[in-house]
């Protein structure tokens, strides 16, 4: 029953005291799998969307059985009692639990702005910490633009995604989409780290996650989803190098997501010849990424991948100081190296001691608007 009126309520509190109450109620849904009965009041749900007017008016045969409750399978309760309390008193809380069914029921009534509502949330308050839940409660309906708003978030910055709670409860079909991705900032072995991850917490999910691992496998070609920065200077051959450069943004926030790092001997290595290579990030003194791998050397020219967690370089920020040292064998030739870090580039001022040995191929980057800025 309704709590006792009192003239201090709001129009609105007193419409709310009507959610999902039998006081006067002229109509019942049966709602969900278990069609759990649920109270409506007419006038205030035909003046609220069109759909229902069409119903409760003999258009639709819901209109012609007035006296039966009618069958709402493919909403579930809590949703459906969110649904109601909006057309009641325009009250609703969206949420990564809820957005995505409150988005498909605002359609399926014709609630143009719970709808404009909903979009407004997948394209603002959409970051890291909520997008795995609402991509993969999209799988019930695959709405194409929300697929891509959360697509767009977690390929930017995948490795805070992989190591997210809500990694581990997704669905197979959200992980594969995620695995095809031919644009993602991490590396091939990131990925199969993270499948690995997932499927020690599915376990029956063990042959989901083989064919997963696989899918990186056979993938032919894959990029990163930022820029490349790269330096352009004289080479030339080193037996020690340690390299620190500073990087900073200048009119415009940038975020940083790795780095490529030259390894390179001057005559033929020995076949199992390695070199220890550390890299690490700080900003303001406060440890950012840090990573020590051992990795061969080689002969031909290549580059080291280091993929780290998006960093973001704000305007007003510290300089972010990146420094990298290789620890070789005292027999081991020389290492190639190039005279200085120096490239052309508008939204980022990179700096480094005239007297430097630099192994730092390219930078990992991309430049962001005020507002992407402010919701990471």
């Amino acid at each position: 029953m309704v709590k006792e009126f009192t003239e201090s309520l709001s129009v609105l509190d007193r419409l709310e005291q009507l959610v999902n109450n039998d006081y006067f109620a002229d109509i019942v849904f049966l709602v969900g799998n278990k069609g759990e009965r649920m109270y409506g009041h007419k006038n205030i749900l035909t003046l609220a969307s069109e759909v229902f007017f069409a119903q409760f008016n003999g258009l639709f045969v819901e209109g012609q059985q007035c006296d039966k409750p009618i069958s709402v399978t493919d909403i579930e309760p809590e949703t459906f009692r969110d649904i109601l309390r909006y057309m009641y008193c325009q009250k609703i809380n969206l949420t990564k639990q809820n957005v995505t069914e409150v988005y498909y029921a605002s359609q399926k009534y014709m609630l143009l702005k719970l709808n404009e509502m909903c979009e407004h949330f997948f394209a603002h308050d959409l970051d890291e910490s909520n997008v795995l839940k609402v991509f993969d409660d999209n799988r019930k309906h695959e709405f194409t633009n929300v697929n891509e708003l959360c697509l767009a978030i977690i390929r930017n910055n995948p490795l805070a995604c992989f190591k997210h709670e809500d990694f581990f409860t997704l669905e197979k079909e959200s992980l594969e989409i995620i695995v095809r991705s031919t644009q993602i900032n991490c590396c091939a072995n990131q990925m199969q780290e993270a499948i690995q991850n997932w499927g020690k917490v599915n376990e029956l999910q063990f042959e989901d996650a083989k064919q997963l691992a696989q899918i990186v496998l056979d993938m032919k070609h894959r990029e990163f989803d930022c820029d490349k920065l790269y330096g352009f200077a004289a080479f030339q051959y080193a037996n020690n190098i340690q390299f620190e450069m500073t990087v900073k943004s200048l009119d415009q926030p940038v975020a940083l997501y790795g780095m490529g790092i030259f390894v390179k001997s001057e005559s033929k290595p020995n076949a199992d010849e390695n070199v220890t290579l550390s890299v690490s990030v700080t900003i303001g003194g406060i440890m950012q990424y840090s990573e020590t791998r051992i990795v061969p050397l080689t002969k031909d020219l290549r580059t080291e991948a280091f993929l780290f967690e998006k960093i973001l370089l704000n305007t007003d920020s510290p300089a972010c100081k990146i420094t990298v040292v290789f620890v070789k064998p005292p027999t081991s030739t020389k290492l190639f190296c190039l005279n200085a870090f120096s490239s052309i580039d508008k939204c980022l001022n990179v700096t480094h001691s005239t007297q430097c040995t630099n192994c730092v191929a390219y930078l990992l980057y991309k430049q962001l608007d005020t507002v992407d800025s402010k919701s990471q």
